[in-house]
């Protein structure tokens, strides 16, 4: 693929004596482009070269040469979970790798809906307003349609969306309210599962509870054991034993970012 400084189209009449079409790319936009395409990138590398010219002296030329293998439709047909341990604005980036994290493979107008369930009612319009201007700072110009989810609508809600995000708070009062209507869960298929702090804690089969300090059941979509904040102050110390031994744990740390879990 020709790369160029920025990106763009051209024509160009060297090298071959007649006009010729050029689309330039970065790299950034080929493998977001190719991901909607349902190719996997296994590698891909920007090379400079001397490209020669009629009758003139050759130019400096780059190209992206990219090996991609393409998906077929049951590996695509997958739901994806990114598990953050909590407060993804305490990373290292600020939380940029677990806002791209979450929309990535998704064509624009990316549509999330962003459920506070765990949260107080009362508080959900502003920490609604304030976690969309959280991901669109740190995605500009990505064209994204977001939602405040509703218990009554959840499951509508659910097949609408590409990214489901579940925000922390309580984990026994947003579990309470995603079992109020289960058929929501028959419209994962496709669709990225972002989960912080509690919202990471339903999607395994057991979770630790920071504030009683004992392990929790949970929705069990996926077989593990979450303990979120790892190593942080959050809830005193975790020095409880694991009393659940069949499913593997999987430590969230506070904020080190993210980690993205493909599930049939």
């Amino acid at each position: 693929f020709p790369s160029h400084d920025t990106d763009g189209e051209g024509w160009e009449q060297e090298k071959l004596g007649g006009m010729r079409y050029f689309c330039y790319w970065r790299s950034d936009e080929l493998k977001a482009l190719l991901e909607q395409a349902l190719f996997q990138v296994i590698w891909m590398e920007e090379v400079e070269f001397m490209s020669p010219r009629l009758n003139r002296a050759p130019v400096r030329s780059g190209c992206l040469q990219v090996i991609a293998r393409k998906q077929d439709k049951k590996e695509a047909a997958v739901t994806k979970y990114v598990l953050i341990g909590g407060y993804a604005s305490k990373a290292a980036d600020g939380g940029k790798a677990a806002c791209e994290e979450m929309v990535k493979g998704f064509q624009e107008p990316i549509k999330m809906l962003i459920c506070l369930f765990a949260r107080p009612a009362e508080g959900w319009a502003s920490k609604f307003e304030e976690d969309k201007a959280f991901i669109t700072g740190h995605l500009p110009g990505r064209a994204i349609h977001f939602r405040m989810a509703s218990v009554e609508d959840f499951a509508q809600e659910v097949a609408w969306a590409d990214v489901i995000y579940l925000r922390g708070g309580d984990t026994p009062t947003l579990m309470t309210l995603l079992n109020k209507d289960r058929s929501w869960l028959q419209h994962l298929t496709g669709k990225t599962v972002v989960g912080t702090s509690a919202g990471a804690c339903v999607v395994a089969a057991y979770d630790y509870d920071l504030d009683h300090h004992h392990f929790s059941e949970n929705l069990g979509l996926l077989p593990i054991k979450v303990i979120p904040h790892f190593r942080s102050d959050y809830g005193g110390p975790t020095t409880a034993r694991d009393e659940n031994p069949a499913p593997p744990s999987c430590l969230l740390g506070h904020a080190p970012g993210t980690r993205a879990w493909p599930s049939k």
